[in-house]
């Protein structure tokens, strides 16, 4: 079994807030991010956003980044 980190469970103990990472296949920064938050065993939600389609120029997504 994978060792756990203390500092992350100390973390899930605190805070009871999660994350929500909004990523794209297309965007290779959002995807590293993606991959460290797996890694790390941090507890996240994920909205994946079609960039192709323009769902990043959406009213929610401009809400939380008016730069979509």
């Amino acid at each position: 079994p994978k060792p756990q980190n203390p500092l992350i469970s100390e973390i899930k103990n605190k805070n009871k807030m999660v994350l929500t990472l909004y990523w794209s296949l297309g965007s290779q920064p959002s995807r590293a991010l993606k991959s460290l938050l797996v890694a790390g065993d941090v507890p996240h939600e994920e909205k994946q956003i079609n960039i192709l389609t323009g769902e990043h120029k959406s009213p929610e997504i401009l809400e939380l980044n008016p730069r979509g």
